[in-house]
């Protein structure tokens, strides 16, 4: 068994979760679902949307490496802001 990926990335299949290498520069659809822990089509409909950036390579859609990661910067939010009004806050 592999070890565990210690950096968004790596090249693993632990616990049974595909991790793109980490010297690729551009990720797949796949390699981003993973990553983000999301299905294909919610993926694709970010990719779609232009919310995540994208390269095409002929009829090949790739993601970024470093684009995703500063979507994913752009993204967080503060557990305060998390809890007030999404559900999460305490009953």
């Amino acid at each position: 068994m592999a070890a565990p990926a210690t950096e968004f990335g790596a090249h693993a299949r632990a616990n049974g979760t595909y991790l793109p290498a980490p010297m690729s520069m551009l990720l797949t659809v796949r390699d981003v679902a993973v990553a983000l822990r999301l299905g294909r089509t919610r993926t694709y409909a970010l990719l779609r949307s232009g919310e995540i950036p994208v390269i095409r390579v002929g009829r090949a859609v790739r993601v970024p490496r470093d684009g995703l990661c500063r979507w994913i910067e752009e993204h967080c939010t503060s557990v305060d802001q998390v809890s007030s009004g999404n559900g999460f806050g305490s009953r």
